[in-house]
């Protein structure tokens, strides 16, 4: 399997905790991030334990990317820490929000291995930029959601 390691991050003018409660919101991603749908695989939502399916969409037709990931640690308002167990990709994840009431430091870093033909083939061409021409475009609009008036 190929194997990637990246982390993206982003300066957002919210509280650590506002950012993490929307990151946290997992079914609501799509309503900022289009094209990706997320979906509790548990009926309790965000504990340890619970599982979360993602499924990245282009033109909201065509499925690039879809895995299932554990919540295996919370630590609520500052970190969330995930395994991917299931799909395309395997490894861990770290989600980490740090910083004052009014600025946060949001930040995503991964070590995945690509299960999937389409995943290997992109990790291979393209490494790491793979995930995080994602994942910056998915911190961007997170940055907007948190900053927009309420």
């Amino acid at each position: 399997m190929s194997r990637i390691q990246a982390e993206d991050s982003i300066h957002i003018n919210a509280s650590p905790t506002e950012v993490f409660s929307v990151v946290a919101n997992y079914p609501q991603w799509h309503q900022w991030f289009g094209g990706y749908h997320c979906m509790w695989l548990d009926p309790n939502g965000l504990n340890e334990g619970s599982c979360v399916s993602h499924r990245y969409l282009v033109f909201d037709r065509w499925c690039l990317s879809k895995f299932d990931r554990r919540i295996d640690r919370i630590i609520k308002g500052k970190r969330l820490e995930e395994s991917y167990i299931a799909g395309d990709l395997r490894g861990k994840g770290v989600w980490e929000f740090t910083g004052s009431d009014q600025h946060c430091l949001a930040r995503y870093s991964c070590d995945v291995e690509a299960a999937h033909w389409f995943a290997r083939w992109s990790f291979r061409l393209f490494g790491k930029q793979s995930h995080s021409f994602i994942y910056r475009r998915l911190l961007h609009e997170l940055k907007n959601v948190c900053e927009s008036p309420a």
